[in-house]
């Protein structure tokens, strides 16, 4: 009997491309591979450190980059979360403006009912636009 598995969520589907991994995973451990296959050059041939100390080296300086293609944070991948802590960073250096109190509350209690209301328009520009062919119209008339 052929059978397949359903996951319970579908956007915690990711389509695995080789050995059981995702692209976002095989990129990132093709990305910890390149750092590795680097820093044992720097590290046997330019710096001459012993291989035996060279290997613990290279182990901690890949680390971190195959993990970052398993890791999420609070359901979001490693990139999604490091954009919202930019915008986070970015947006908190700015002043934040909080009112106690509303603008009615400030007014006498007849003035609440003079503030005019503009109903906002869908399309500005069509509004603009008929406007303008009145206003015209009207002078055509009055020449």
């Amino acid at each position: 009997m052929l059978q397949t598995s359903i996951p319970k969520e579908i956007r915690d589907y990711q389509e695995k491309i080789i050995f059981g991994l995702s692209i976002r995973q095989l990129g990132f451990a093709s990305l910890a591979v390149a750092v590795g296959i680097g820093s044992y050059f720097v590290l046997t041939h330019l710096l001459s450190v012993p291989l035996s100390i060279a290997s613990y080296c290279i182990v901690a300086v890949c680390a971190p980059f195959m993990a970052l293609g398993f890791i999420r944070i609070h359901g979001r991948t490693f990139e999604q979360h490091l954009l919202l802590v930019y915008r986070h960073r970015k947006r908190g250096t700015q002043p934040r403006l909080y009112a106690r109190t509303l603008l009615p509350d400030l007014l006498e209690p007849d003035a609440v009912h003079e503030i005019p209301y503009h109903k906002p328009t869908s399309n500005l520009n069509r509004r603009r636009k008929y406007e303008a062919q009145q206003e015209a119209a009207s002078v055509r008339k009055t020449e």
